[in-house]
């Protein structure tokens, strides 16, 4: 009896044992399931197709400005107006050029109108061959062969220049005038066409030489009259030049006595008023329609009106030379002002001479504005040669290469008017 419950206890302890084990067993297989679950079987690609946004739109991409706490050392001139300056009286030294810094503005527009300048060619001694370009030094095309100075039309469609025969002006539609580097090229059309011919006064032509030609012509603002100053020279101190006025309309003409017209080198008309900048004896004068002195305005030469009539620009020298340059002031003479003037130390040949220039008895330092104002077109010796064309542009300073003798014995004689060439 005591055998059979000594076997019963160890079945039960038996028992008891293999419940526990179970128990275990069950356990640590739900904990390695858990485990096992949370990991992936193996890296599988994702089955769903890689979509690419695209954002679309019809505003510009916007570049991101970088902003910064510090001031910008120089000033910006957001405005279209130009640069006002500090009034100097005619009488004082004409004050430096204010704009120093050489990091100009890009230009992203061709200055308007065309420019008409002469060039030394080898066909005669006694001509010259004509050109015109746009306001970038492009587009340049052949006006023909003629003589003396130019003069544009109030409405900028003709142009007043010497003929041939010195002893006329020829007066030519320029409203015809091709790109002859436009491709394909206008056969048919290549120079403008002479529309008149204006015979000189005889008292006129005794004072010119071939192949000067008239070294003076202007265009009064009406459009109905010519000023022309006949003399050997631009540059001549003798007393020998003759100022006569030519009327378009009726073919006659009226000259000034020689008391006061031979000591006249240039005259400009005003665009907008009956008056004259007149050069006398190497100084600039405001002169009436008889050539009575209205005010002396400065020393200098080539006096050029702006569109607006508010401005003349001319050459000068500088606290009475050798240095010199391109001056600026108002039509009353007042607020003088450097463009370009000459620096005070370097080599000669670098600077650009804008004194004594002449081409064929003619004055090759001519100045002329831009329709706008903006600029103004110049000659000058350069790098010890003869003259180059320069374009100063007014707001920023900047001077630039229209012309030079890489392609043209000379150049010279620059007059910008408003006409489009197409």
């Amino acid at each position: 009896m005591r055998g059979k419950i000594e076997s019963m206890k160890k079945k039960s302890l038996v028992l008891i044992i293999a419940a526990l084990l179970i128990v275990v067993i069950i356990e640590t297989t739900l904990l390695l399931g858990k485990a096992k679950s949370s990991l992936p079987s193996e890296i599988e690609p994702d089955s769903t197709p890689i979509v690419e946004v695209i954002v679309q739109s019809d505003e510009p991409i916007v570049e991101a400005t970088v902003q910064s706490d510090e001031q910008p050392t120089e000033t910006a001139v957001q405005s279209d107006e130009l640069i006002a300056e500090t009034a100097v009286q005619s009488n004082e030294p004409i004050p430096e050029v204010t704009v120093q810094s050489t990091d100009y503005p890009v230009q992203k527009t061709i200055p308007g109108g065309t420019i008409v300048f002469a060039s030394k060619v080898e066909k005669s001694e006694s001509h010259t061959e004509y050109y015109v370009m746009n306001g970038d030094g492009n587009r340049i095309s052949s006006v023909g062969y003629y003589t003396g100075s130019t003069a544009w039309s109030p409405d900028n469609t003709k142009l007043a220049v010497g003929c041939e025969n010195i002893d006329q002006l020829c007066i030519l539609d320029m409203t015809n005038v091709s790109n002859t580097r436009s491709f394909p090229m206008v056969i048919h059309v290549y120079r403008p066409e002479v529309i008149e011919k204006i015979d000189l006064p005889a008292e006129c032509v005794e004072n010119l030489i071939v192949p000067f030609g008239v070294p003076s012509i202007s265009w009064s603002r009406d459009g109905k009259s010519l000023a022309v100053v006949c003399r050997i020279s631009p540059y001549s101190d003798r007393h020998n030049g003759k100022v006569c006025l030519l009327d378009l309309a009726g073919n006659h003409h009226e000259c000034w006595p020689d008391e006061v017209g031979a000591q006249v080198h240039k005259l400009a008309y005003s665009p907008v008023e009956d008056i004259f900048a007149a050069v006398i004896g190497g100084r600039i004068y405001l002169a009436d329609m008889q050539g009575n002195v209205i005010k002396e305005l400065a020393i200098g030469i080539n006096p050029a009106w702006s569109p607006d009539g508010m401005y003349i620009a001319f050459s000068t020298f500088k606290d009475g030379g050798p240095t010199n340059g391109i001056a600026i002031m108002d039509r009353d003479g007042n607020n003088q002002h450097w463009l370009y003037v000459q620096p005070d130390a370097g080599e000669w040949e670098e600077f650009i001479n804008l004194m004594g220039q002449q081409f064929d008895g003619r004055n090759g330092g001519r100045i002329s504005w831009s329709p706008d104002g903006r600029y103004i077109v110049f000659s000058g010796n350069y790098l010890g040669y003869s003259n180059f064309i320069f374009r100063a542009d007014r707001m920023t300073g900047e001077i630039i290469i229209l012309a030079d003798n890489q392609l043209y014995d000379y150049v010279g004689d620059p007059n910008w008017g408003a006409l489009e060439i197409e």
